[in-house]
Formats: C-alpha cells, sequence, structure tokens
C-alpha cells in the first residue's frame, strides 16, 4: 500500500475545503497542498520517506495556479494582455519553487530527487485522442485555449524536476515527446469520448545518482465498467440494444438518434427494452434535431440570437432534447430562478425585459410649450 500521499487542488477542487481536512490527513501521511503563498513557495516542498523513515525524494508539490494567484495586471487589462500575463506568472511560480527546492537542498543537506507536480496545459497536448485511443491532432478539437487557460511551455520546467507530473488533460500522453513529462490522465473514462482510451497510471523510478530524468512505466487501468455509443434510426437503435441485453453483462450506454422521423417517446421507448437487464442508457442524443436546430433555427425568418431572450434560447435547447414534458418544466424552473439571480446581481429588474433588444434610435424631443 501507499507509505505517503500527495494531493494537490485542481481546478474544479474548493482549497478551502481540501485544506480543513488537512490536519486529519497528516495523521495518515496524506500531504494535501491546497494553494500557494507567493512570499513562501518553499511551504509546497515535501520530503517523502521510505519504509525505513529515510528521506528518498523531495516533491515540489504545486497545485492548480489560478489566474488570480499568479497575474500582476489590474482586471481590465485586454484578454490578450492577461492571458500572457498569466503565462508568465506560472512560469514565474515554477520559477520560485525550483530555488527554493535548491535552498532546501543545502539547507537539509539531501542530495534527494526532485519531482514537480502541475495542474495545467502545455503547448502540444491533446485534450482528446483519436478515435482508436491513440494521439490524433486532426482529432483534437481544442486549441487547448479554453477561456483564459493559455498553453504553456514545458521548458518552464528546471532541469532539476527529474519527472513532472501533469494533470488536467484527460488522455495519457508525454508532453513534447519528453519522457519525464507527462499526463497521467484520468485513470476513469470521463465521457463517453473517452470510452476507447487506454487509461493507465505511471509508475516512476528515480535513478540514485540524480543525474538523470526518472524511469516511467505505464501500468494498464483495467476497465470494470463498459461503456459504449451507439447510433442510428429507431429500428437500428431497438435491434443493438436487444442484442446488448441478450448478450448480457453490465453495459453503460449513449444512444445517437440519426433517423428522419420525429419520435417523441424514443427515450422511454428505449428505456423500456432494456428495463430490467444490465444494460442501462444514460445518455440520448437526438442528432436529427440537434442538426436541424444547429442548421435552420432562424434561417426562414432571418431571426439572430439577440432577437431571442434568454429564456427563449433556452426552451429552444429543450425542445432539441429527449426530455420529458415534466422534466422539462423542472428545468426550466431551475433556469429561471439562476436567470433571476444573475440579473439581481448585475442589477437588473426583468430579466426577459433586460435581455431583449432594445430601441437604439433617439427619443423624439418634446415640442416646445406654444405661447398663449
Amino acid at each position: 500500500c501507499c507509505r505517503e500521499v500527495v494531493i494537490t487542488c485542481g481546478n474544479h477542487d474548493s482549497p478551502k475545503f481540501l485544506q480543513g481536512h488537512s490536519s486529519l490527513a497528516d495523521a495518515l501521511n496524506i500531504h494535501i497542498i491546497a494553494g500557494i503563498e507567493d512570499e513562501h513557495p518553499e511551504r509546497e516542498l515535501l520530503v517523502l520517506k521510505d519504509a525505513d523513515n529515510q528521506p528518498r525524494l523531495r516533491v515540489a508539490a504545486v497545485p492548480y495556479l489560478s489566474p488570480a494567484q499568479v497575474r500582476q495586471l489590474p482586471p481590465d487589462a485586454d484578454s490578450e494582455t492577461l492571458n500572457r500575463s498569466y503565462v508568465q506568472g506560472i512560469a514565474r511560480h515554477y520559477q520560485a519553487i525550483a530555488e527554493a527546492a535548491r535552498q532546501a537542498a543545502q539547507d537539509d543537506g539531501l542530495a534527494l530527487p526532485l519531482m514537480a507536480t502541475g495542474h495545467l496545459f502545455t503547448q502540444g497536448g491533446l485534450c482528446h485522442l483519436g478515435k482508436d485511443g491513440t494521439p490524433d491532432h486532426e482529432d483534437d478539437v481544442l486549441d487547448l485555449c479554453v477561456g483564459s487557460l493559455q498553453q504553456v511551455d514545458p521548458e518552464i520546467f528546471a532541469p532539476e524536476f527529474k519527472y513532472v507530473a501533469l494533470g488536467h488533460l484527460h488522455a495519457p500522453q508525454k508532453v513534447g515527446g519528453l519522457e519525464h513529462i507527462r499526463y497521467s490522465g484520468a485513470p476513469l473514462a470521463m465521457c463517453f469520448d473517452e470510452a476507447s482510451y487506454e487509461k493507465s497510471v505511471c509508475l516512476v523510478d528515480f535513478l540514485p545518482d540524480n543525474a538523470a530524468p526518472a524511469m516511467v512505466q505505464t501500468l494498464a487501468v483495467p476497465r470494470t465498467q463498459e461503456l459504449l455509443s451507439i447510433e442510428g434510426d429507431g429500428d437500428a437503435l431497438e435491434k443493438r440494444l436487444q442484442e446488448l441485453k441478450e448478450r448480457g453483462g453490465s453495459c453503460w450506454v449513449e444512444v445517437n438518434y440519426n433517423g428522419k422521423s420525429v419520435l417523441g417517446s424514443l427515450g422511454s421507448r428505449l428505456r423500456e427494452l432494456v428495463a430490467g437487464s444490465a444494460v442501462e442508457i444514460l445518455k440520448i442524443n437526438n442528432l436529427t434535431r440537434l442538426a436541424g436546430a444547429s442548421g435552420h433555427a432562424g434561417q426562414s425568418s432571418g431571426e439572430e440570437l439577440t432577437d431571442l431572450t434568454p429564456r427563449e434560447v433556452f426552451r429552444r435547447f429543450l425542445e432539441t432534447q429527449q426530455i420529458e414534458a415534466q422534466e422539462q418544466k423542472l428545468f426550466t424552473a431551475c433556469f429561471d430562478e439562476v436567470l433571476q439571480d444573475i440579473t439581481l446581481h448585475e442589477g437588473g429588474s426583468d430579466p426577459e425585459r433586460a435581455s431583449a433588444p432594445q430601441d437604439t434610435a433617439p427619443a423624439a424631443p418634446e415640442p416646445a410649450a406654444q405661447p398663449a
């Protein structure tokens, strides 16, 4: 079993929540690094020990670095400047943690191998793999620029880092072809797009002389749950689901309907077909409706998105999904509540009226009063 565990905060985690458990975790040799302190990067450094309580590894446990933590610009700067400052801020932090590690080695006299962690995007990383689960740049739908998160050059990692363990991307991969800088990837499929991925974890061996990068071996993670995406018209889908039902074995299914007919009861029909079996339908996509909504909505009338209120946009979206009428009412109520909160926060009054297109023509001046 693991003698020591290091947990760093990701972009979906709450630093305060994780830090609140740190005292209990410390007693179990579980080290939690939830946030950073600019003036004290050394607090992200850990020394891990072996079964004989001998120091064996120094870890620069760097958590997710948010733009607010590392940027050094006013928030009203343009997006390009903000993104560039964010990347520079990440680089500065890794420079600082590398320098802190050098100082720690001088102070404690321990010539330990050094590894680093990170939760970020790097240049050349892939958000998605190809259909066969291998790297395929043509199938990579993102340019690794999501919102204000920009690509980081792997050269920001100091040579002293004999291994860099990265998170943020779900696909296991090397960074820039380098053996010692890797995303191990999510150990479980996070969506049906990842059903074909070969999930793995990395076993890392550090060399005794600490002069060369670590040796990395990938260990396959066994699949305990089958994920399957099927596509076809109503008859084809029913036939495939019947085959899966008769085959036996647990299977989670994504259904993609591409038939020409409008089947309002598709979801209930298919779920009734597999009821009582180990086949479970988790998601149903009506590709026909989605294609129609994206390709034809508003074209005949010359309608623009700005002509619609947020509630109308949401209503039309619900119409493209296989959602029961009662559930649509629930989703709409939740949407109205969120929209109202946003409007009140922004100082508005009527979310529908505030979002509707406004007449920009100036008001006509009132006629001047005429003398009696």
